[in-house]
């Protein structure tokens, strides 16, 4: 079957709502060798996108009858990835966090170049962290391609600066005149040239600057 993508889904969401154990399965399938192509990074797709979903099949294993057989499903795992920086850009190294989700709470630290990485579950959609007392809502699945994207790649700027601590106001697609006034910001505290446009330089510093 084929599948829209649809805002905040990425890969291992669907697998998990197609019952598909690891998202390499859907994304590696022949079918979908142009939408490889096309999202070369599989951790950036795009509202919109048609993904081919293999049926799930059956698979028949050897057991022993009269006696308890258990067998282990493998499941690929998901990873959140979070960089912090302070105010004037440098990474929070080793800083003691929380983070909250499903009705959970748990201790997380940074490493020494400020990166929190923790298993989550495959279709999370939203977290909480708690740094110093200050609390961040993640949004899982909402960051948008800059390339090849029915916007233009407009909210996709904007997720990133405002992931930089840039007002753009609502990611929404709007080259409106919060985001052509955080573009010119961004530009200015990156040495780039004076503008409000998005261009291919301001595209690579921001990919640079979030890491994506």
């Amino acid at each position: 079957m084929m599948y829209k993508v649809q805002p905040g889904d990425y890969l291992s969401k669907i697998a998990t709502q197609h019952g598909v154990a690891d998202w390499r399965v859907i994304y590696d399938h022949p079918n979908n060798a142009s939408f490889r192509q096309l999202r070369p990074n599989p951790n950036l797709i795009s509202p919109g996108d048609q993904l081919f979903i293999p049926d799930r099949g059956t698979k028949s294993l050897p057991a022993q009858t009269g006696s308890p057989a258990r067998f282990r499903a493998h499941r690929a795992r998901n990873t959140l990835q979070v960089k912090l920086l302070d105010h004037a850009g440098n990474p929070l190294a080793n800083q003691a966090c929380k983070l909250e989700y499903d009705g959970t709470s748990r201790p997380v630290t940074t490493d020494g170049s400020g990166v929190l990485r923790e298993t989550v579950p495959p279709a999370l959609s939203e977290a909480l962290l708690i740094v110093n007392g200050v609390s961040m809502t993640l949004a899982i699945g909402h960051l948008n391609p800059m390339d090849n994207a029915p916007d233009h790649g407009v909210s996709g700027v904007q997720g990133r600066l405002l992931n930089l601590g840039f007002d753009v106001g609502p990611v929404d697609g709007e080259l409106n005149d919060r985001t052509r006034a955080a573009i010119r910001a961004f530009r200015e505290q990156n040495n780039l040239p004076d503008g409000d446009d998005i261009t291919g330089p301001l595209c690579d510093k921001l990919r640079e600057k979030e890491g994506c």
